[in-house]
């Protein structure tokens, strides 16, 4: 016989692993693809076409930024830059002198995407490009898709430029 003392009982423990299921689906849809780490090129399975990528990234990532160390390869060696702390989901403005710069990044899903744009009135120059990081399902290779709407020789194009943790 069914009462209603375990009739209510069975309803609250359905709500109840109701309410557990959506609260960790929603924790794990909404935790974040976390980039950190060291990363090599894979020059085979990149497409650089006629720009420059990085040969390394040392990336370090917490909840609001992310910090990028980039190698690039030149004819004199490696050269490292420091790109210190850019929060995540805001722009960035800056200007030195004649040169403007502005750049965000901003999570679209599990991807994150850069928009950057440098301008320097003194040298008639311009760079303005969009980056799309995704990482593989297994998190051990980075891919950076990117736009460049404007090279700063009026050039466009795209250029893919695909790591492993290294």
């Amino acid at each position: 016989m069914v009462t209603s003392k375990s009739t209510f009982k069975s309803l609250y423990a359905s709500a109840f692993t109701l309410i557990l299921l959506v609260v960790f689906s929603n924790s794990a849809i909404s935790q974040k693809a976390n980039f950190s780490g060291l990363w090599k090129v894979d020059s085979l399975k990149s497409n650089f076409g006629r720009f420059v990528s990085a040969v390394k990234l040392k990336i370090e990532q917490t909840t609001d930024t992310i910090s990028i160390e980039p190698t690039m390869r030149t004819g004199q060696g490696d050269t490292r830059s420091v790109v210190n702390k850019l929060p995540l989901g805001k722009t960035m403005s800056e200007t030195r002198g004649t040169t403007k710069s502005i750049i965000s990044i901003e999570w679209s899903g599990q991807a994150l995407v850069q928009k950057s744009r440098y301008q320097d009135d003194t040298h008639n120059a311009k760079y303005q490009a969009t980056e799309t990081w995704t990482l593989s399902p297994d998190s051990k290779t980075l891919t950076i898709d990117r736009v460049i709407e404007d090279d700063g020789d009026g050039g466009h194009g795209t250029c893919k430029a695909v790591y492993h943790r290294g």
